[in-house]
């Protein structure tokens, strides 16, 4: 979780927005006006966290609403 929250935390702008919803979810608001973008902020999310995690074998899950 940790390196997941880290690699959230350097994908931010300084307008985007996130919370804790529980120990195990983070809810994140980008403010990009773009929804094509959405694909690229993910992959540079994801990128960071296999980057900085230990196992691989933890696969994250996410949803995008607009």
């Amino acid at each position: 979780m940790a390196a997941m929250e880290y690699s959230v935390l350097q994908s931010l702008k300084a307008t985007d927005m996130t919370g804790r919803v529980s120990e195990h979810q983070r809810i994140v608001v980008f403010t990009e006006d773009e929804h094509t973008l959405a694909g690229e902020i993910l992959d540079r999310v994801f990128a960071g966290y296999y980057k900085n995690c230990l196992s691989t074998d933890i696969k994250p899950s996410y949803s995008i609403e607009f």
